[in-house]
């Protein structure tokens, strides 16, 4: 375990890494659309997932 202060993330360093691994990894799926926020106040969830009923894309419709 390293115990070094120089190798230790913040809070925010931590949350911009879990929320963008939560983004990421539902970004690979055609049903799923993450609205996920980051450094944000809110004590009970940091966004939602949009759940679709089609294999339809419609994040990059125009």
């Amino acid at each position: 375990m390293i115990t070094d202060r120089r190798f230790m993330l913040s809070k925010k360093d931590i949350e911009e890494l879990a929320t963008g691994a939560v983004k990421r990894y539902f970004n690979t799926c055609n049903l799923v659309s993450p609205q996920i926020q980051e450094n944000d106040k809110t004590p009970d969830w940091d966004g939602e997932l949009n759940l679709y009923e089609n294999k339809k894309d419609t994040r990059w419709r125009n």
